[in-house]
This record gives C-alpha cells, sequence and structure tokens, in this order.
C-alpha cells in the first residue's frame, strides 16, 4: 500500500474479504500514508527496544553481574514478544480488514498490548528458565 494506484486496486478487490469503499483518490493516499508511516514508525520503535535492550546487557556486563543470564531475559523477552504482537495482529486483519480506522487503531492497541504483556511476562519467567537450563547443563 505504498502507492496510491495499488492501494486502489486493493480496495476494490474482493477476493476473499468484502472491499474497502474508498470515493475518491485522496483516501487512497491517506490510506497509503497511513499504511507508510505504520511501517516506519515500527521499524523505529524495535530499534529502540532492540538498543535498549543491549544497554541493558553490556550494563550488567559492565557492572560483573550475570551478562550471560541478562542476554537470555533480554533475547527471549524480546523473540516472544514480536511475535506474540506479531501473531495478533495477522489474527486481527481478518477481522478489522472492514472496520473504520478505529477499528485499526484498536488492533494496533491490542496488538501492542499483547506483546507488552507477553514482554512483561516472559521477563518475569525467563531469568528461572535461565537458571533451570544452566542446572540442568551442569548436571550432565
Amino acid at each position: 500500500m505504498l502507492n496510491r494506484t495499488r492501494a486502489l486496486n486493493i480496495a476494490r478487490s474482493s477476493r476473499s474479504i468484502k472491499k474497502l469503499e474508498l470515493v475518491s483518490t485522496l483516501q487512497a493516499g491517506k490510506l497509503a500514508r497511513f499504511s507508510k508511516y505504520g511501517k516506519a514508525m515500527g521499524t523505529g520503535v524495535v530499534a529502540i527496544d532492540f538498543a535498549s535492550r543491549i544497554g541493558n546487557v553490556q550494563t550488567t556486563y559492565k557492572a560483573d553481574g550475570n551478562w550471560e543470564r541478562e542476554l537470555f531475559v533480554e533475547s527471549s523477552s524480546f523473540t516472544l514478544s514480536a511475535l506474540a504482537g506479531t501473531a495478533t495482529a495477522k489474527a486481527g486483519v481478518a477481522f478489522f480488514v472492514v472496520a473504520t480506522p478505529v477499528g485499526w487503531v484498536g488492533l494496533i492497541v491490542v496488538a501492542a498490548a499483547t506483546a507488552l504483556g507477553t514482554n512483561y511476562i516472559v521477563k518475569e519467567k525467563s531469568g528461572g528458565w535461565y537458571d533451570d537450563i544452566m542446572d540442568w547443563v551442569s548436571s550432565l
């Protein structure tokens, strides 16, 4: 949806979903811009999140802490929260595609909340997972 012609063609297509009702190329342009900004914003947020996680690992390393454990916690929470958010967004697209822009905003909020919730839970649990794995490995 990065160009207007493609956005109009997708909107007019009714292969398997209800088609979007756009009344002008202006609306198609707005839809294309929304998609473009969402893609850029999503990439930027991921980059900031990833950089902060690397910073946490580096801080632990410099403090002579257990940086391997911190790396495991940060990488597992990053991966699982990204997967959960993506899965929620993909599952919701089929439902919200016929909705108004409010529905799209709702989908973004639900996907973000899922990712944040998953991140919180995994961060809380993954330290214990790491300890269990290290205990198992040391017992071999």
